[in-house]
């Protein structure tokens, strides 16, 4: 058994966990979001409303497009949509970003799946627009103001010049419900969440050698360095470590994280707090099935070959959903 240093690791919040702010189209009223603990991102109610787009389960419409109601407040919800988001943006690459800007250039009319930092979802259709500075919009359908969404800033550091990201687009209007399909089959192969609790792992008081099998995982975007996140980074919780009043408070186990965020994937551990702030505990995990080694080896995946699509699959599997 490897002899492992259990640090806390310390991982703060900021403010990408806050509230957004929004502004409501005219007559919209916004439900609170239907979030008692359990979110599957898969779950999409496919009804299509007046103005011709797909409403999605637990969305809210705003300035005429579809959003899932993923506000602050519920970080199991955001941090299950952030990672299959995640997993669309990398199948992408950059050979979507370069057609998002050619098609800025000749102002098409495109349908899009789009995100941004808070988890929020959107089918979007309108026109292209790219400044001569070199930012770029998407016009809604209809608008004769010019009304429309913000995706990319070209004068923000580079980290922060997506305020939406685009996840997968088709050329001209009426694809809304292929952008739903795309975003619901995705989901589909991704964890659900539900909100984190410990109870039933089990506890290390430091004695001996710690337990062995993965008792339960979270997921979470690790808020990174320099601005750089980690959108589906996950945590393989092994045991738990426990305050005077016999209340856990610090999580051991095995990070494994997006290389290409810049992390490293490790042992270690995580604050309670930290990951009742930030995080979604995988819904229908199956404890025991997975070993300290087994995480380990997904971590050398991630790192080296920076495929943490296999620990999500890995993940998958053992929960009960499709890879």
């Amino acid at each position: 058994m490897i002899d492992i240093a259990r640090v806390p690791a310390g991982v703060t919040t900021g403010g990408q966990f806050a509230t957004t702010a929004r502004s409501e189209a005219a007559g919209v009223t916004l439900a609170p979001p239907k979030l008692e603990g359990a979110h599957d991102p898969a779950v999409v109610d496919g009804t299509w409303i007046s103005d011709g787009q797909v409403l999605i389960s637990q969305v809210a419409r705003v300035d005429g497009a579809i959003m899932v109601n993923s506000r602050g407040g519920h970080p199991q919800a955001i941090a299950a949509n952030r990672a299959v988001a995640s997993r669309l943006q990398r199948a992408g690459g950059t050979d979507l970003e370069d057609e998002v800007f050619e098609l800025a250039a000749s102002g098409a009319k495109v349908t899009m799946l789009l995100t941004n930092k808070a988890g929020v979802i959107r089918a979007h259709e309108g026109t292209m627009y790219r400044s001569p500075g070199g930012n770029l919009a998407l016009i809604n359908k209809g608008s004769r103001s010019g009304k429309g969404m913000l995706l990319y800033r070209a004068d923000q550091h580079p980290d922060e010049r997506w305020h939406a990201r685009p996840l997968a687009l088709k050329r001209g209007y009426g694809h809304l419900e292929t952008m739903t399909d795309t975003w619901r089959e995705t989901a589909a192969t991704m964890p659900a969440t539900e909100k984190p609790h410990y109870d039933d792992i089990p506890v290390w008081d430091g004695a001996g050698e710690p337990p062995n099998a993965i008792s339960a995982v979270f997921t979470f975007t690790h808020p990174g360095f320099e601005g750089v996140e980690g959108p589906g980074s996950l945590f393989f919780a092994t045991d738990v470590q426990t305050d005077n009043a016999g209340k856990a408070s610090i999580v051991n186990g095995y990070g494994v994280y997006p290389s290409d965020a810049g992390l490293v994937s490790e042992h270690g551990s995580m604050y309670v707090s930290d990951l009742d702030a930030m995080s979604g505990r995988v819904s229908g995990f199956e404890p025991d099935k997975m070993t300290f080694s087994d995480a380990m080896a997904l971590g050398n995946a991630a790192n080296w070959e920076n495929d943490i699509e296999r620990a999500w699959d890995a993940v998958a599997a053992h929960s009960g959903r499709t890879a």
